[in-house]
């Protein structure tokens, strides 16, 4: 049976996806799915959320092992390893393509603290439950994906310009990018599927300055953030820079609460 073989690790890369499911599983329209709602963050890396993870619900997470290090040239020099971090309101570290290729250092990963200077230190800091609950609790409740990586090692734009149409058009700064097809755009593929999206915003989107035609042309499509009673198929929701969440609002009102529910 496809659950036995499952459980067992039995079925290898390339096997189909109706071969690896039981007969009384749903398949195509059957699939119990209204909504995708896709909320994009940025400048926080799964280490820096998800590091105490291990101690608080999924031990077999993948982190960073606790002798991690980078070393620290400046001052007295010293190595750095993860470490509890207290203050919760940190710059993020910079990300444009040389800091980036910097941080990676061919894949040796000891860069980020030397990048990041002054305070460089912080690029080791993480958060635990205490801190962060509404995320700790979302992570012991949904599937979470602790191999996920950036597109390309590069600033925001070029890896929203992935997100959105699986490339970046060569383009690797932090600045609108010059024209191109927007015709291959998410957006576009699901118009010419028949199904509905919508791009909630606080303000002014990432998409309007990518794709500066596509504002100007699906205008009904971006919404400000709020209630609603009736959702498209595919939304996705921004928040701007500095402004307290709701999620965060929720916590510190104590109106989150962790709920355990079976997912197939």
């Amino acid at each position: 049976m496809p659950a036995e073989r499952r459980e067992a690790c039995f079925y290898r890369a390339g096997a189909r996806v109706r071969d690896t499911l039981d007969a009384a599983d749903p398949t195509g329209d059957k699939i119990p799915i209204e909504h995708f709602v896709l909320v994009m963050q940025e400048s926080r890396s799964f280490d820096q959320y998800f590091q105490a993870l291990p101690q608080f619900g999924q031990p077999d997470v993948d982190v960073a092992p606790s002798s991690y290090g980078n070393a620290d040239p400046s001052g007295e020099g010293e190595i750095v390893n993860p470490y509890l971090q207290a203050d919760v309101c940190v710059p993020d570290v910079p990300h444009n393509w040389i800091a980036v290729h910097h941080q990676l250092a061919e894949g040796r990963m000891n860069g980020f603290l030397t990048a990041a200077n002054p305070d460089g230190k912080r690029a080791l800091g993480y958060y635990d439950a205490s801190t962060l609950g509404y995320y700790y609790a979302l992570a012991n409740t949904f599937a979470i994906g602790d191999h996920y990586f950036t597109a390309v090692a590069s600033p925001t734009f070029p890896n929203r310009m992935f997100a959105l149409s699986a490339s970046s058009f060569g383009h690797a700064k932090n600045t609108a990018p010059p024209p191109h097809d927007e015709e291959k755009t998410i957006f576009h593929q699901l118009e010419g599927r028949g199904l509905s999206w919508v791009i909630y915003s606080e303000g002014t989107t990432f998409e309007e300055d990518m794709y500066p035609r596509l504002h100007p042309e699906k205008g009904e499509h971006f919404r400000p953030i709020r209630r609603s009673s009736r959702l498209p198929l595919c939304q996705t929701r921004r928040s701007t820079c500095c402004r307290r969440s709701t999620a965060s609002r929720w916590r510190a009102e104590g109106r989150f609460k962790r709920q355990r529910k079976s997912h197939p």
